[in-house]
């Protein structure tokens, strides 16, 4: 019997502190608000994506989903990875913006090419799923296993499950049951469920 692989898209906010973010704790909103908009204006890509944040969550100033897009857009461009990551997030759930999964492909994409954990993730579900592109198996399994390296219960699960049924890669039961054990390990009850069969 083939087992279902457990596809869980993370949509936790990055959160970066940068010298705009550490005032806001120390000066009043105002002087935080103008020194970080300035310094985004100059292209400095941690101010811009503090002050994406800010709009995001609404903090301090009225909630603006348009404005959220626009400066994690302008941080994102400049390699700023967990701008890359919330745009991606904004994208995909249509959140303020309209919804396109393949701009959520591209900018997972970008995210999880540096190392972003769950961007590789939720990249891999896309490419399993079929989402914004073909449907890619061995594309999966790769976004998958290089998150189930990071530690990613979810991640661990699913590359388990994946050689269990020998989809996107090899059959493999042996390696199946290490990353079954991997994910129990950390407390995901599926995993576990599986050790117990």
């Amino acid at each position: 019997m083939k087992k279902i692989l457990w596809i869980i898209l993370l949509f936790f906010p990055a959160v970066h502190a940068s010298l705009c973010e550490l005032n806001f704790h120390k000066i009043n909103f105002e002087k935080f608000f103008a020194q970080c908009h300035q310094e985004a204006e100059q292209n400095n890509p941690n101010a811009q994506f503090n002050l994406a944040l800010v709009y995001d969550e609404g903090k301090g100033v009225g909630q603006d989903k348009q404005k959220a897009a626009y400066w994690y857009t302008k941080a994102a461009e400049l390699g700023h990875l967990e701008a890359q990551f919330n745009l991606a997030q904004m994208y995909y759930q249509g959140d303020g913006i309209e919804q396109d999964k393949q701009k959520t492909l591209f900018w997972y994409t970008k995210a999880a090419e540096q190392g972003y954990l769950n961007a590789q993730n939720n990249l891999a579900a896309m490419y399993f799923n079929g989402e914004g592109t073909e449907a890619d198996k061995q594309k999966a399994f790769l976004w998958f296993e290089k998150a189930a390296a990071q530690g990613n219960p979810f991640s661990q699960y699913n590359v388990a499950i994946m050689y269990y049924n020998g989809n996107g890669v090899e059959q493999n039961r042996s390696l199946a049951k290490e990353y079954f054990k991997q994910s129990c390990d950390q407390a995901f009850q599926k995993a576990c469920d599986e050790l117990e069969k």
